[in-house]
């Protein structure tokens, strides 16, 4: 044999430095891939998570695009009392049919100390509905099924309830600042 491939066989044969930097390197790749399969898994449930909520807030604009569009619907718009904010209004769909309500306010702010509270409004008296969460500017969506039997729901108020008791959802305790009547 030559004694130059001789030589270059011997150092081309796998010793214990390069079987170890083979470990190291077979261990870094298995990190790798167990690494981007723990990605893979979080988007994963992430994107699930995030499917999930679109599902359900088209489910939500889809009952209330219903009540909306409902052929029998009532309305209402909820003016200022002269305990509300004057440029606060309110309009409310109610079907019905299926009993459910959507409401739209604008410019309802909360008040330090107080929360708007909606109520239903019938010849035997109110009944709580919900409370109302307006956002910065004032601006608050609400849809409520089985708001009422028409029978029952003849007007919608919306009061500020103190903060510092217990809401009381038998009647209002704070001043009705919105007032609307249904259309028959």
């Amino acid at each position: 044999m030559i004694p130059y491939l001789a030589h270059h066989r011997r150092t081309s044969e796998p010793g214990a430095f390069s079987r170890g930097l083979l470990l190291v390197g077979t261990l870094f790749f298995a990190l790798a891939v167990v690494g981007v399969l723990v990605l893979l898994r979080l988007n994963r449930d992430r994107v699930r998570s995030e499917a999930a909520a679109t599902l359900d807030s088209l489910r939500h604009a889809s009952r209330s695009a219903a009540v909306l569009l409902a052929p029998n619907a009532r309305l209402a718009m909820l003016s200022p009392t002269p305990s509300g904010p004057p440029d606060g209004r309110g309009r409310a769909t109610y079907d019905p049919a299926t009993q459910s309500l959507v409401l739209v306010f604008d410019r309802l702010r909360d008040e330090p100390s107080s929360t708007p509270v909606l109520w239903a409004l019938s010849d035997e008296k109110p009944r709580f509905l919900a409370v109302l969460e307006p956002d910065a500017s004032g601006r608050a969506v609400l849809l409520l099924d089985e708001a009422g039997a028409t029978v029952t729901l003849d007007a919608l108020a919306v009061s500020l309830e103190p903060d510092s008791l217990e809401l009381d959802q038998r009647a209002p305790g704070g001043p009705v600042i919105l007032l609307g009547i249904l259309e028959r």
